[in-house]
């Protein structure tokens, strides 16, 4: 679920287990922070870097979508 105003996301991920036959299962509830890309910019620029390369873990060139959760960032040092 998406929390707009505070840009946050909440994931819960389901998990079954198969042994045999018997199938157990768990679930995990995750909090986390979203960025937009300015965000992330300022965020390495007052850390000394800055970004080179934002797209998805699948496909680097490609930009991140709100289906898609697997971003990559590639920052690198200002020197």
């Amino acid at each position: 679920s998406l929390d707009v105003s505070n840009s946050c996301v909440k994931a819960t991920h389901s998990f079954f287990v198969k042994d045999e036959d018997r199938i157990d299962s768990f679930s995990e509830t995750h909090q986390m922070r979203c960025y937009t890309k300015n965000e992330l910019c300022r965020i390495l620029d007052n850390h000394g870097f800055e970004l080179k390369s934002l797209g998805t873990w699948n496909n680097p060139h490609l930009d991140p979508t709100l289906n898609d959760w697997s971003a990559l960032a590639i920052a690198a040092k200002i020197t």
